[in-house]
């Protein structure tokens, strides 16, 4: 099973067939390099195959298969991580999302935020219809209320979550809306 996108940098687009996302990056907005991703990815290895994937995430890693972003403080990062025990294993995308909200404080405060609202909702992309499960959080960071979207997707026994974060509400809805499914 090959659970890594591709980053396609000239037309600025990251597929991921095994999750069944499309991204476009935002105008202003860059992927991140390979050596920047070998650093996020620093657990697993520069050169990790499908398979030390696969192997690292069953171990317990996380593997960040896309990072992007811009001057203005926007980001987009989709993370994979495995399910490891049968409850886990058993949530769709939504229960998965619930019971990530539960780690949200912690994880905020560990980088010295404060969770200001976590919701929980359902995104449709007007272009394409195509429909996502979300939380939407705002929280504050060296004194920014920043907004920030987590989307959930299952492949099997592994979820993608992809977190799209930027200073302004109105700017974090343009960035949600480059996202589609793949047909």
């Amino acid at each position: 099973m090959k659970i890594s996108g591709k980053i396609d940098a000239q037309a600025k687009t990251y597929t991921n067939e095994t999750f069944g996302i499309k991204f476009t990056l935002p105008e202003g907005f860059s992927f991140y390099d390979d050596a920047q991703m070998a650093e996020m990815n620093q657990s697993i290895g520069e050169t990790a195959t499908a398979e030390d994937i696969i192997q690292a995430l069953e171990s317990g890693n996380a593997f960040f298969d896309m990072v992007g972003s811009e001057a203005n403080g926007g980001s987009v990062t989709s993370v994979i991580a495995y399910a490891s025990t049968p409850d886990i294993q058993a949530l769709d995308a939504t229960g998965y999302l619930e019971y990530a909200k539960e780690s949200l404080e912690p994880q905020l405060s560990s980088v010295g935020a404060v969770l200001k609202d976590v919701q929980s909702g359902t995104y449709k992309n007007p272009e394409t219809e195509d429909t996502f499960a979300f939380l939407k959080v705002q929280f504050e960071m060296s004194g920014a209320l920043m907004h920030e979207y987590l989307v959930c997707l299952k492949a099997g026994n592994y979820f993608m979550t992809v977190t799209l974060t930027a200073p302004d509400e109105a700017e974090l809805d343009k960035i949600f809306e480059h996202f589609a499914l793949v047909k």
